[in-house]
């Protein structure tokens, strides 16, 4: 009976220490699971970029992985808005958002959401790109083939006319004047509506103003607000359809997205849906109507283009759509179709 009892307290020990070796097994497989990543951000935290994409993307995946994935965003910017691009592709940052007009080079497909007349505000332009990317753009492989994954395309509400004088009402209104604009499409748009572009990423917005540098600005009103310019604005020139966008990239290391668990991909994945881009468009369309509001309340006299303006535009701006559809047909894509698609799309959204 002694021995009996030793063996079965034997027996014991062994399942209680092979139940020990498990836990520490599973828990060990848990920590070597977690992972951190490196969300850089370079903009003000009071923009939709911030409280309507990264955060709550950021609190999607953190809490959809019961924190085995980390995401840490740097207090300070790692690099310059032109250069977020650079940053993922070398390791310094995994993650970011970047105004594709730094990348036109390689990003010739997602700024269809930047061609004039067509942009019906954020929402309807971020879901309309979405839609448009995974039915068209994604077998171009733009993002793949250059070190990159693509969490999701999306786009501002539109440019309108900012002039610091008098109202942009005629053509020959344009002349003489030193009009502040992002580079590629536009500054382009400027040229072509005889203005003098001066290019400026948007955050230098408030110091091109109040130093006087410039006589105006093609930018959303969220942008003269959020840089707090908009109390050098005398008058705004709305545009049936706007005059373009500035469209964006959240982007992701592909290298870094490839080596994740097939968990970790799949959360990732399921926050990066347009689920977002209604989120994000929709904050970034109150934003912009409230900064509207905003200007007129402090003295900025609001018009709208004539029918004849209007048609001058289209007729000078021509070009750049055309532009775009001859390099997406370039690249094995229909660009007239993907072009009728993303309206068809963006009208939808619109009047939802």
């Amino acid at each position: 009976m002694r021995i009996e009892n030793i063996l079965r307290k034997s027996t014991y020990v062994v399942a209680g220490a092979a139940v020990v070796l498990s836990a520490q097994a599973l828990i060990t497989e848990a920590y070597a699971e977690t992972k951190t990543l490196t969300a850089n951000y370079f903009t003000t935290r009071k923009s939709p970029n911030w409280t309507g994409l990264m955060k709550p993307w950021i609190d999607e995946v953190e809490k959809a992985s019961n924190g085995t994935l980390k995401i840490f965003v740097p207090t300070a910017s790692l690099a310059p808005a032109p250069r977020q691009w650079d940053i993922v592709v070398k390791g310094s940052a995994d993650i970011a958002i970047t105004p594709n007009t730094f990348k036109r080079n390689i990003l010739h497909l997602t700024p269809i959401a930047e061609l004039p007349f067509v942009i019906f505000g954020s929402e309807a332009s971020s879901v309309a790109v979405t839609r448009t990317y995974n039915k068209y753009f994604a077998k171009a492989r733009e993002y793949d083939d250059n070190g990159m994954h693509l969490l999701m395309p999306y786009a501002l509400a539109g440019h309108v006319l900012h002039s610091l004088k008098e109202p942009l009402t005629s053509i020959s209104a344009f002349k003489g004047m030193k009009m502040q604009g992002d580079p590629g499409r536009p500054k382009f748009t400027l040229d072509a509506l005889g203005a003098t572009a001066v290019v400026a990423p948007g955050i230098k917005i408030f110091e091109m103003m109040s130093k006087g540098i410039v006589d105006g600005a093609m930018y959303p009103n969220a942008t003269t607000f959020v840089f707090r310019a908009g109390r050098y604005v005398k008058h705004v020139t709305e545009v049936p359809g706007k005059l373009g966008n500035i469209s964006w990239s959240f982007i992701m290391n592909k290298k870094v997205y490839d080596g994740l668990s097939e968990e970790h991909r799949r959360i990732i994945d399921a926050a990066s849906t347009e689920k977002t881009a209604f989120r994000y468009g929709g904050m970034q369309d109150k934003q912009e109507e409230f900064a509207r509001q905003d200007h007129i309340k402090n003295g900025t006299k609001y018009h709208t283009a004539s029918p004849e303006l209007v048609a001058e535009m289209k007729k000078r701006l021509a070009f750049i759509t055309d532009e775009w559809v001859e390099r997406a047909n370039k690249r094995g894509i229909d660009g007239a179709a993907a072009l009728k698609y993303f309206k068809e799309q963006a009208a939808a959204v619109a009047k939802m």
